[in-house]
């Protein structure tokens, strides 16, 4: 009865132990395994959004080109520039008007007589309009890096 034990010295009193206890193991395990769920999830999710981005993005193409051919479809061109064309349409009293179609910051606007702002292109990076034989050919190129082209076939001055 008269042994002590010195726990400062006894290597058995855990303080002298290295490595992990099974319990730390099991928490490292499942933060990884939540960790690699959510990532997961995220770029799914990621990948969805980007293509529902580009959807909406060929629908406003699509709504743009079918208002241009309709504001083109009796006229005829008046002037094209880089970045901004005009065309000369009868309008329904009898004399002409003038529609006007050109970039604004990261917008492409339409505008007739010289007034209005109507947006109908959008996130644009950079678009280009060029005269052509037989109409003109229009390359849009948009911030998420899609390029869309179309050629019109319209009336030359």
């Amino acid at each position: 009865m008269g042994d002590k034990i010195n726990w400062k010295l006894n290597p058995l009193n855990g303080k002298n132990e290295e490595g992990f206890t099974l319990l730390e193991v099991l928490a490292a395990l499942s933060i990884m395994s939540l960790s690699f769920l959510l990532l997961s999830i995220f770029t799914e999710q990621a990948s969805r959004i980007q293509d529902e981005i580009k959807a909406d993005r060929q629908i406003e193409w699509h709504l743009f080109l079918n208002q241009l051919e309709y504001d083109l479809s009796d006229g005829r061109l008046k002037s094209v520039h880089r970045d901004e064309f005009s065309a000369e349409k009868p309008a329904e009293d009898g004399q002409s008007e003038t529609i006007t179609y050109e970039r604004y910051y990261t917008l492409l606007r339409r505008k007739v007589e010289g007034e209005g702002h109507q947006p109908v292109l959008t996130k644009l990076q950079s678009i280009r309009f060029e005269e052509k034989e037989e109409g003109l050919l229009i390359t849009a190129i948009f911030q998420n890096d899609d390029q869309y082209q179309a050629e019109l076939k319209i009336q030359s001055r």
